[in-house]
Formats: structure tokens, C-alpha cells, sequence
């Protein structure tokens, strides 16, 4: 029968012009030469030119873009039909995730791709993308985290396991390897597992289908609006354009115009680069990370691109056009851990995605911007890869850690890079159904602890070395403290502040009382940094809690736009003021702390993103203000103008605030400055 792949979300037998038996007649005729083959007439079954298979026609050229795994002039060709792609996830998880290695913890027995699964990868890889890409995997000395010469097994067809030999490109020395190296006794792989949790063979029951594709495999709202989501990838309807199926030909239209006339003016104009998704998602990844949903906060970065798309008065369609910035989409927080994973991983991926931009891109001196959503940058746990991106390249990323180690090269740059807000992790959101005048905001409301904080301290960790900075050794080794968990803050104040009982430290709630309710009613919430970026900072303020910042070597979210001074207390690690922060407080908090919380309130609309529209948005004086500053801060960074648009939402926010008259106060008067003649000419 068709593969069911194969099939376009709109079948012609759902047209009403088409007469009954007409379509039984050609569903017969498609079912007959299925048998010979499966993929030859999917051409015919679309219903015009202006559409790919499992793609997205391109705004620049007009060509499709292939989702992972699938080829040919429109996206028809499956190039791997020996690979059950439910159970083995993409190529890039056949060649370089289903390894072998020995775990005997581990007693069942996974199933092992064949080795004409294999070949067939190997040789899509190569066709499509070019042996320069593939080799970026085998460089020596930083191949994954297995030998692939020993660990990669293949299955032959009458059952035996065999080396794989992926390092070998040329097709018939790697079969020849491959015979001459024997067969692998079925004994040696009854304790070993498939190398990452790609896809266990139980999990292609219901429970799989349930778990990844109903859960996981989420898409932008335009992509489930005009297309069909393929496991996290948009496989566009005939007639739209762009990788979330933004346009029609009429908007696509429009939207050129409209950079063409930002490109005269020196407008900040943004494009988006097409990346086939055997570059952007090699690995298919089942990240926990990657859920289109409220509530997860390592989204905050789709929520940019999405918007971006969404946007005519800043997207160019032109990703060749030479005076727009161009975005790069490629999110490894998805497909990895939102630490980096395997560093070898990630290095893998980066530098493919390196590769193939560099190569497109390679005649033209170009704006590239970076996503990231790592909490460490562009740090993983062993290296960083900052310095690898070409020169000019911007980095917005949902941390701004500078370094993860003192001799290690930066993983942000503090005066090139951006931090851009997440989004939020608390069930109940921005508590505008509970709270839609934001009261919570205002000093009355603020009748709890002096100082809230819940989270963990990692200090009984077997051989922690957080050990060296508690109590007086945070003081005396600060240097070295200043790269472990929380820099030490967490687990410090946890300890010395035992008995203070005006602060709320890991306690455990009262019956009948959430750890939410408890830290709206507070006064202040400790944002110490984890094991990189902390989200406590984007929940305190959106609960109307004043963050207390502790963080050496850090950057916050537009760190140059902000003054934050303004909406927020700043006691690094390591300072001595540490043991004074009843008293700090206090005095803040019988004092200034109302225009702490005004404020507050204007950064809370300032970093938050409303991608998908919400009732309790209707009370915000800007909609999706987050998105708004992150052109603001590109424009600073690229010496770009904003346009009118934009611009008219940040007066509106800044100059113009129903509930704020000074609420350009948060501002970098720097910055401020800059605005505010925009503002006063349109009166």
C-alpha cells in the first residue's frame, strides 16, 4: 500500500468536484501501482506545483526545503526505506545515537538497524548534504562519546551483527570491511543497549504514540493552521511559503516590499535562513525540553522566531538579501539536554550547521544570529563553542553566563551577545486569571515572607565541593566558588540564615498552601543561579517578587536596555553584604520598595512573550513586549533604526504607560535618551 508518509494532509478525494466513482476508480489505479512503486506518483497526488511533500517552499528561491530524511524536488523521495523511522528516529540517530556500548546494569536487549538501514543513511547524508558536512562527525580526536570503528553494530538480513564501519565512505571498501571483520557472537550484545534514549522497541506500542507523537511533536500555531507538524517539523499546504507556512503568495508579496523599502532606510530587518532538517535536527531528538506549551520555559527562543515570522514590518523574506540580519534556526536545546548534552554531541551539530551556513553564505559578509537556550550559553559542561561562530555573529540566548571555568574561553559576549527572557515554568502562568488588574504588584499585597526561596542546593551531593564554600570559606575561595552550582549562594544562605524567621528557605508549605501563593505574597526572591541560568528569575518578577541577584560573571536579560538598579537588589556572590540581608531589605522594604514594585511591573510586560493570545494579555498596555525589545536590542547591536512600528510600541510602553507616568525609569538613560525624541515626534 502508499506509504503512509507519502500522503499529503489534503487528499483530492476530499474535493467535491471530483466525481465518486471517478476517485474510487483512481484510488484503485494508485493502489495497483503502489506495488511497484510506493513513492513514483506522489507528484500526482498534490494538487499543484506550489507545494513539497514533507517541506516548505522557500521565500528566496522558491525551492522546497526538505523536512529530516526526505529528498527529491518536493520533498517525495524517502531515502532510507529500509529504516523504521518510528523506532530508530532519524539517519543521524541510525549513524551516530544507536551505537553499542556495554551497560550491564542494563539487561534487555534493543534492537539493532540493519545494515542496509545503515548504508542507506550513509549514502543520504552524503548525496544530499556533501562529504565536507558528514567528515565534520569524524574528525579525529573529537568523535562522540563511542568508537564508532568498534561500537556501531549493524544487523544483516539473515541475522548477524556486524561492525558498521560508518567512518568508511566509499561503499565497497565498507562492505569488505565489514565481511572481513566476522560476525559478532549474538552472546557479546545480550547486555548492551542502544546508545541514547532515541526509541526503545516497546515504545513503538500505543504508549510511544502517545508519549512523542500526541505530546512531543508539537509545531507552531501557523504550522497546525496551514500545514500538517511532522515530528516537530511543518510539512507546508499547497500554496504557503516559509518554514512555519507564514505566507501566501499575496503576504509574501507584501512582505517583500516592505524590506525592500527597510533596506533604504537603514531599517533592522531580520530573515530567516532555510536549513533542511537533516541540518537542524540530525538527531531527532525526544527532548523533554521542546513542548509547545505554556508553561515550559526553554520555548522562549521559538517564541522569538515565531513572532519574527509572524511579523511583515521586520521579516525579509530574502535570506540572501545582504542588509538584512539573518537568523540561523537551529534550537540544540530540543535534541539536547538544556546543559549541552554530550559536549561531543553538540560540537557535532553546531559545526555541521556551521558548515552548510558557511557554504551558503560564503560570498556575502553577513549579520548571522544564533539561538540558544542552553542555561550555560554556549558553555557545555567540558568546553565552549562561542569562538567558533564566524565574526559578526550575534548569540541570543536565554543566559547570559560568560564563562564556565576560569581559564575557559567566553560562552557570551557581554557587550555583543543577547539575553533574551525564557519563558515562564509556573503552572498558573502570568496569574492574570487570578490577578487580571496585577495587584500583586503593589506593596499591600506583599504581606508574607521578607525573602522566599525554594529549590535545591546541591551541597549533599557525594564529593560536592560545594563543601569549600559554606559558611567563611565562601569569602576567602570566591574565585573558585564563583564556578560551582549557584556559585554557592544557595546552599551558603540556606545554611547561615537556618533561624531567620522572616525568610521562607526550603520550608515546607503550610496545609492547605501552595509554594506559589507563597512567594506572591513575598517581598523578595532569591535568584542565585543553578547550574548556569536561573528561571527564578522570570517567576519572581512575574509574581511580582523583587529579585535579590547574586550571580558573578552574568549577564540578565537586556542587560544594556535596562537600568537595574531601578526594579531589583544586587549583592554578588562572594560579597560580604551577604551576612546584611535582613537589613538591606528591610530598609527597601520601608522605603522605596512601591517603585520597586511599579517598576517591576513595567519589566514584567517588557520581558513577556504572548506568541498565542491570552485573555490575560487584554491588561498589558503592549502585547508580546519581549519580542519587541529583542528588535530593540538587535537594532542597538547592529547600529540598525527601528522601525516606526516598533518603535510607536516601546512610546506606548515607556512614554505613554496608563499606570506608569516615569516608567521609562527601568531604562539605561543611555538608551532612553535614544527613544525619546522617536517618541516626542509622534506626539
Amino acid at each position: 500500500m502508499v506509504d503512509k508518509y507519502m500522503l499529503r494532509k489534503h487528499s483530492f478525494l476530499g474535493r467535491d468536484y471530483f466525481h465518486v466513482g471517478a476517485g474510487c476508480a483512481i484510488l484503485l489505479f494508485l493502489l495497483l501501482i503502489s506495488i511497484v512503486s510506493p513513492e513514483a506518483y506522489t507528484w500526482d497526488l498534490l494538487e499543484d506545483r506550489l507545494s513539497c511533500v514533507h517541506g516548505y517552499v522557500s521565500t528566496t528561491d522558491g525551492k522546497c526545503v526538505c523536512n529530516t530524511d526526505w529528498s527529491g524536488e518536493r520533498c517525495e523521495i524517502n531515502p532510507a526505506p529500509s529504516c523504521d523511522r518510528l523506532k530508530y528516529g532519524s539517519c543521524g540517530d541510525v549513524l551516530f545515537q544507536n551505537a553499542i556500548r556495554t551497560r550491564p546494569h542494563i539487561k534487555e536487549k534493543q534492537e539493532i538497524p540493519t545494515c542496509k538501514c545503515v548504508d542507506e543513511c550513509l549514502q543520504h547524508d552524503l548525496t544530499t548534504f556533501g562529504v565536507d558536512i558528514y567528515e565534520e562527525i569524524l574528525r579525529q580526536n573529537e568523535r562522540l562519546s563511542f568508537d564508532i570503528t568498534e561500537y556501531h553494530v549493524c544487523k544483516e538480513r539473515d541475522g548477524t551483527y556486524r561492525n558498521s564501519f560508518v567512518q568508511e565512505l566509499n561503499v565497497t571498501k565498507r562492505l569488505e570491511r565489514r565481511m572481513q571483520g566476522g560476525a559478532l557472537a549474538a552472546r557479546s550484545l545480550s547486555e548492551t543497549a542502544v546508545h541514547g534514549d532515541v526509541i526503545k522497541e516497546e515504545d513503538r506500542t500505543r504508549a510511544y504514540r502517545n508519549r512523542i507523537l500526541r505530546k512531543n511533536n508539537r509545531c507552531s500555531k501557523n504550522c497546525e493552521r496551514f500545514g500538517k507538524c511532522e515530528l516537530f517539523e511543518c510539512a507546508c499546504s499547497s500554496g504557503r511559503f516559509g518554514m512555519d507556512c507564514e505566507f501566501d503568495e499575496e503576504e509574501l508579496e507584501k512582505a517583500k516590499i516592505k524590506s525592500e523599502k527597510r533596506n533604504i532606510k537603514n531599517e533592522l530587518s531580520v530573515s530567516v535562513a532555510d536549513l533542511p532538517g537533516g541540518i537542524r535536527r540530525f538527531f531527532r531528538g525526544i527532548s523533554v525540553y521542546h513542548k509547545r506549551q505554556d508553561g515550559r520555559q526553554f520555548v522562549g527562543v521559538h517564541n522569538f522566531l515565531e513572532s519574527l515570522l509572524q511579523n511583515v514590518d521586520v521579516i525579509d523574506p530574502n535570506s540572501e538579501s545582504e542588509k538584512a540580519l539573518v537568523v540561523v534556526p537551529f534550537f540544540p536545546v530540543d535534541i539536547l539536554s538544556n546543559l549541552g548534552g554530550e559536549y561531543v554531541e553538540f560540537k557535532v551539530l553546531l559545526r555541521r550547521v556551521l558548515k552548510y551556513v558557511s557554504t551558503k553564505y560564503i560570498s556575502q559578509e553577513r549579520t548571522m544570529i544564533w539561538i540558544n537556550a542552553f542555561d550555560r550559553s554556549l558553555c557545555t559542561p567540558a568546553d565552549t563553542f562561542r569562538q567558533e561562530l564566524p565574526p559578526g555573529a550575534i548569540v541570543l540566548s536565554q543566559s547570559g553566563v560568560w564563562r564556565f571555568s576560569i581559564d575557559q574561553e567566553p560562552c557570551f559576549l557581554e557587550d555583543r551577545d543577547i539575553v533574551i527572557p525564557s519563558a515562564l515554568s509556573s503552572e498558573r502562568g502570568y496569574f492574570g486569571i487570578s490577578d487580571p488588574t496585577h495587584q500583586r504588584f503593589e506593596k499591600s499585597t506583599k504581606d508574607g515572607y521578607l525573602l522566599f526561596f525554594k529549590g535545591s542546593l546541591r551541597k549533599r551531593e557525594k564529593f560536592s565541593p560545594l563543601g569549600r564554600c559554606m559558611g567563611d570559606k565562601l569569602f576567602l575561595n570566591i574565585t573558585e566558588c564563583a564556578y560551582l552550582y549557584s556559585q554557592g549562594v544557595r546552599a551558603w544562605l540556606v545554611d547561615y540564615y537556618k533561624d531567620e524567621k522572616r525568610f521562607f528557605l526550603n520550608q515546607n508549605a503550610s496545609i492547605g498552601e501552595t509554594y506559589e501563593e507563597i512567594r506572591l505574597k513575598s517581598k523578595f526572591c532569591l535568584v542565585a543561579g543553578g547550574a548556569g541560568w536561573d528561571q527564578r528569575f522570570i517567576d519572581s518578577i512575574h509574581h511580582g517578587c523583587v529579585p535579590l541577584l547574586t550571580q558573578l560573571n552574568y549577564s540578565y536579560p537586556f542587560h544594556f536596555i535596562f537600568d537595574y538598579d531601578q526594579f531589583s537588589v544586587y549583592i554578588p556572590a562572594g560579597s560580604q553584604k551577604l551576612k546584611e540581608i535582613p537589613v538591606i531589605l528591610e530598609t527597601l522594604g520601608n522605603g522605596n520598595y512601591s517603585k520597586l514594585l511599579r517598576n517591576l511591573r513595567v519589566v514584567h510586560e517588557a520581558i513577556s512573550w504572548s506568541v498565542d493570545r491570552h485573555k490575560w494579555f487584554d491588561k498589558f498596555t503592549i502585547q508580546n513586549g519581549a519580542f519587541y525589545h529583542t528588535l530593540w536590542a538587535l537594532s542597538l547591536r547592529t547600529n540598525k533604526a527601528l522601525t516606526d512600528v516598533v518603535a510607536r510600541k516601546l512610546c506606548k510602553l515607556y512614554y505613554k504607560n496608563p499606570y506608569h507616568a516615569t516608567a521609562y525609569d527601568i531604562l539605561s538613560p543611555v538608551v532612553w535618551t535614544q527613544l525619546k525624541q522617536r517618541c516626542i515626534n509622534f506626539g
